[in-house]
């Protein structure tokens, strides 16, 4: 069994990157305004069927 070694510089922190966008617009004077993301619920599925 091989394993690849682990390189954490191929990976981005997205969401450290966005909040970082967002609090650099808030200081150069933009208004942020939250957007509600509406999601359908997943269907539930009886195990019991």
């Amino acid at each position: 069994m091989s394993s690849d070694k682990f390189e954490p510089e191929k990976y981005r922190d997205e969401y450290r990157l966005r909040v970082l966008a967002l609090v650099d617009a808030k200081i150069k004077g933009r208004q942020i305004v939250a957007t509600l993301i509406t999601r359908k619920p997943a269907p539930v599925i009886d195990l019991m069927d």
